[in-house]
């Protein structure tokens, strides 16, 4: 269970992507989805692979989970928590709205 779900406005990530003071960026979309764009700085490891895999992320530092648009990334939050993660962030609309807004996107096949 998420405890508490902080959201980060899509300006905010935005400003920050730009002065260079970039949180972790965890996109817990798709393969396919990553391959067909990402936000500028951001680390991949679908939702499926969560549980398992190495992760090597600072435990305490901020990190932004975002999927499409958000049910997926409520799910890593949670599956985060329970491995000991904190300081966890919603982006808020996912990449969807990231897209929508307008914002630098890279990795586009």
């Amino acid at each position: 269970m998420v405890s508490r779900l902080p959201v980060i406005p899509l300006h905010e990530l935005a400003e920050r992507l730009k002065l260079n003071k970039v949180p972790i960026i965890l996109d817990v979309r798709s393969d396919a989805e990553w391959r067909a764009g990402h936000l500028p700085k951001a680390i991949h490891v679908e939702l499926g692979r969560l549980p398992d895999d190495d992760l090597s992320l600072p435990q305490d530092d901020l990190k932004i989970i975002h999927c499409g648009h958000s049910d997926r990334s409520i799910v890593g939050i949670s599956v985060l928590e329970r491995r000991g993660y904190r300081n966890l962030a919603l982006l808020e609309g996912g990449y969807s709205n990231w897209l929508a807004a307008g914002f630098e996107v890279v990795g586009k096949e």
